[in-house]
């Protein structure tokens, strides 16, 4: 981090967001007027744009030279291309196509000439121009995307070669003290080709022949490995002082240029992810200078006594380094792509950036420091904070002898009311397709007298297959006061064939009133017509459960008033889950005061107990007489230790194919690697049988993937089966044993109907943990509780052991004070 900020002199919006890179920027005397450098941009979408700056601050009427539309533009370069000319022209690359442009400014702006173009044979990468072999004429390197040299003077095709061992495009440059082109390759290496040796390759050397293995290979001259992705290569002029002896090799050390050096050298800066690396011209690493940050661009300027490097990073500061040395830093630049130097309007050393975003500025390094500025505090304040710190210290006393008592601080409540369910025009559910809402609830809040209650937002946490849209309800800036209400429709639907634990959601409440930030919790009950189907009522079934009521029993047609049960006074009523086969029965006692829900599985009966109470409690809400209501026995846990195994057997299942299919995923990635790596020096027949391979792995893969869904499916359907039977499980606890709510709650919390996995611990782990955790609390037991690693277990027989116990525990004279 910098103090200091760089100043903005001149910016402009010169393309869209992510369309630009290095190589976009152009900074050049374009027109060949000599008065000043002109700003060239062009972006993938292939807007070519010209800049002047006459003066400070972006004037879109006198400032832009040029606008053009052409194909997508790759890189922009110039070179004098005229033979007795030195005026230069613009060089444009697109993916197919290179085009020369002679750029001419007049009073209306500045105007393109074209003077020659090649169509590409191959899609381009990136470009270099220079006088390969002393050829006293500018001549064309265009490395294309499948490891291409093709060479081009004038308008006039020369030749073609392949890069050997070539995976990905790397930087172009050319070196004309050693006639060297210099690239870097998908092995994080930096390769330096002799033109001669290039030329004298067979011109017939095309990939076919290099994967067959014939034909005359390209051999890198030297070839330097650094150890990161290359991002940039540029020049660097150096004074050629003092040489160390490497395996046998001089190496030229690095020293500031000095005007009038007998004899000037270059050096590679090679910038890496997070490094930057001096090599010189035989390509040996001189140097190295590692960054805390990822990098991003540079630039290589002189000044009268030394050469410099600005060096950019993501972290938006510019570095300026003489050598390793850094001797000036300035923050405040946005995701700087290129970077150069310029002198406008007289002034030197002016930087441009292009960054990300599509902006083109220039800026100068500023030295006012960016100091953060306090606010002065009068007398007041300063009487209020130390009255503060006196509060702080009486309470961190008392809280250290055991004094504190904290007040509770009222809540204020919000006046909420669910409506019941009524039905909407059909609305597409966006995380399953093949279902839609067709049922909606509204939730209206206002807020009490004289209160405003800002910053609300509902959050709806129902358990699956219930589904709400949306499930979080942000209100913005929407104020709730005692005058206005409001009214949020929320669409809500029931997947089928699926159990579920109740009918109910909840819906939590976040807001603030008088800055004051407050929470509560209400419950959407649904009708069980939302889920179920009236049918008729079955004789016998696996799970039965006696209901015991302290009131007379009542007809099912006035147990469920709401629904269309029968037109007879009916006794027993029959209802079946949308999808399923499964039917669960009432049925009220004649002579008695008992009620008898029978299902084939804990699961299906789960939400009916629950509706039946809660009808039960609504029908005798205004009677004189309590009501209370109770279940004679612990049903059988063996229903429910079944549900708990399918579960189980489910999860280790799954783990297995995960293993499998990660292991299918290397074995084809060290394949394709090996393929990607050495497909060039692989024979016909080799090629074909790592095809083979990569295709039967693929097979394994696309195998094991189908099995893998199939089986997160059976478990998404066995969750919800196992969160039903918790749910039943701690119900008819609740009856038997006529527990307190707050022990309701915490046995509800022990054995939870949240079936997911979260950071490996399944339902099982934390479900053992827990009632292991009740069980030492509640027992009063000495020691520590034991505390079990969070990794999967090995069976369920331990689980099902401590959920017996639990059950048991109930029945001690322990539990009842």
């Amino acid at each position: 981090m910098s103090l200091f900020r760089v100043r903005e002199y001149w910016s402009c919006k010169a393309s869209e967001e992510n369309s630009v890179d290095v190589g976009s920027l152009l900074v050049a005397d374009i027109t060949n007027h000599k008065d000043a450098s002109k700003l060239v941009v062009g972006d993938i979408n292939g807007t070519l744009r010209i800049y002047q700056i006459a003066e400070r601050n972006y004037n879109p009427t006198t400032d832009i030279l040029l606008e053009e539309t052409l194909p997508p533009i790759l890189q922009l370069g110039c070179d004098a291309f005229k033979k007795g000319s030195s005026d230069i022209q613009l060089v444009v690359l697109h993916p197919r196509l290179l085009t020369i442009y002679e750029v001419s400014e007049g009073k209306q702006g500045a105007s393109l000439k074209k003077i020659f173009n090649v169509k590409l044979k191959r899609t381009a990468a990136n470009f270099v121009s220079g006088n390969f072999g002393n050829s006293g004429q500018p001549i064309i390197c265009v490395q294309s995307m499948d490891g291409a040299l093709m060479f081009f003077n004038q308008s006039q095709s020369g030749f073609e070669r392949f890069i050997p061992d070539f995976l990905v495009p790397g930087p172009l440059i050319y070196l004309p003290q050693t006639d060297t082109i210099v690239t870097a390759n998908s092995q994080w290496a930096v390769c330096g080709y002799k033109f001669l040796v290039i030329t004298s390759s067979d011109q017939k050397n095309t990939q076919d022949q290099l994967q067959a293995g014939t034909g005359k290979r390209i051999t890198s001259d030297w070839l330097c490995n650094v150890g990161e992705e290359v991002l940039q290569i540029q020049a660097m002029p150096l004074q050629k002082s003092t040489t160390i002896n490497l395996e046998n090799r001089t190496a030229t050390t690095i020293s500031a240029i000095t005007e009038g050096s007998a004899e000037n050298i270059s050096a590679l800066l090679v910038l890496g992810r997070t490094s930057l690396f001096w090599l010189n011209e035989e390509g040996l690493l001189l140097k190295c200078k590692r960054m805390d940050c990822d990098l991003s661009c540079f630039t290589v300027y002189k000044t009268p006594s030394s050469v410099n490097i600005l060096l950019c990073a993501t972290d938006g500061i510019a570095r300026v380094l003489n050598q390793k040395k850094v001797l000036w830093a300035a923050g405040g630049l946005n995701d700087p792509v290129a970077v150069t130097t310029t002198t406008q309007c007289g002034i030197q050393g002016l930087i441009v950036v292009l960054d990300g975003s599509g902006t083109l500025s220039c800026v100068y390094l500023g030295t006012d420091p960016s100091l953060p500025q306090l606010a002065k505090s009068s007398s007041e304040d300063q009487d209020f904070m130390e009255d503060d710190i006196k509060k702080l210290r009486r309470a961190i006393a008392a809280a250290t002898e055991g004094k504190l008592r904290t007040k509770k601080k009222d809540d204020i409540d919000l006046d909420v009311h669910v409506t019941d369910v009524y039905p909407i025009d059909l609305e597409p559910c966006e995380e399953f397709p093949n279902v839609v809402f067709d049922q909606s609830i509204t939730v209206s809040l206002s807020a009490p007298s004289g209160k405003c209650a800002t910053n609300v937002e509902i959050l709806a946490t129902t358990s699956f297959p219930i589904i709400l849209s949306p499930s979080s309800i942000p209100l913005g800036d929407h104020e709730v006061t005692d005058d206005t209400t409001v009214d949020i429709p929320v669409a809500v639907t029931i997947l089928p064939s699926f159990y579920l634990p109740s009918l109910r959601s909840v819906l939590s409440l976040t807001y603030r009133v008088q800055g004051e930030p407050h929470t509560m919790e209400i419950y959407a009950d649904y009708p069980i017509t939302l889920a179920y189907d009236i049918t008729a009522p079955e004789k016998s079934a696996a799970i039965k459960l006696t209901l015991s009521s302290s009131l007379p029993c009542i007809t099912m047609n006035e147990l469920y008033a709401d629904l269309s049960v029968s037109d007879e006074p009916a006794s027993a009523v029959g209802f079946q889950r949308r999808g399923m086969d499964d039917i669960v029965s009432v049925i009220s006692a004649n002579r008695s005061s008992r009620y008898r829900i029978q299902g084939s599985s804990w699961a299906s009966i789960a939400p009916i107990l629950t509706s039946t109470v809660d009808a039960l409690r609504k029908y005798y809400k205004n009677s004189d007489v309590p009501l209370h209501l109770s279940l004679s026995a612990m049903p059988d846990l063996e229903s429910f230790f079944e549900a708990i195994d399918v579960h189980f057997k489910l999860r280790v299942e799954k783990k297995g194919q995960e293993a499998d299919l990660e292991k299918e995923a290397e074995q084809f990635r060290i394949l394709e690697k090996r393929f990607l790596s050495s497909a060039k020096d692989m024979s016909e027949t080799s090629i074909e049988q790592v095809s083979m391979l990569l295709g039967e792995v693929d097979a394994k893969i696309v195998a094991v993937s189908e099995d893998l869904i199939l089986c997160d499916e059976k478990l998404k359907r066995a969750s919800c089966t196992l969160a039903s039977a918790s749910f039943l499980f701690v119900t008819c606890l609740r009856l038997v044993h006529d527990l307190t709510d707050q022990k309701f709650e915490d046995v509800a919390s022990a054995v939870s109907t949240f079936t997911d996995t979260v950071e490996g611990m399944g339902w099982e782990e934390r479900t053992l943990q827990s009632i292991m955790h009740f069980l030492h609390i509640h027992k009063k037991n000495q020691g520590e509780a034991t505390i079990l690693p969070q990794e999967m277990v090995s069976n369920t027989n331990e689980l099902k052991k401590h959920i017996s116990m639990l059950a048991n525990y109930f029945k001690s004279p322990i539990a009842k004070k």
